[in-house]
């Protein structure tokens, strides 16, 4: 780890497969710690591609002009990290 990164922890509280629906295949809260502050992010989505695969998407708002919006913007280092254990816990889990 050079001096311009700091060391993220990403944890998987709690992941639940979706039943019954074409797009979204589950739901989980995320724990990240970077540099010892804590933060929750719950209602991570797991959804499907519309070509294929899945993807990991942040925590979605309606915006007053109903736009969806996502609630956290992460850095793609560490969004790519998140997805990555939101899949594993996936496949171990869900």
């Amino acid at each position: 780890m050079n001096a311009d990164t700091t060391e993220a922890v990403v944890t998987v509280q709690f992941i639940d497969r979706v039943a019954d629906s074409d797009k979204l295949v589950a739901m989980a809260v995320v724990e990240i710690e970077v540099a010892g502050v804590v933060i929750l992010l719950q209602g991570v989505k797991v959804v499907k591609r519309p070509g294929g695969g899945l993807a990991c998407e942040a925590p979605c708002f309606r915006a007053p002009d109903g736009r969806w919006l996502p609630a956290a913007v992460l850095p793609p280092d560490l969004a790519e990290g998140l997805a990555a254990e939101v899949f594993a816990a996936l496949a171990r889990d869900g």
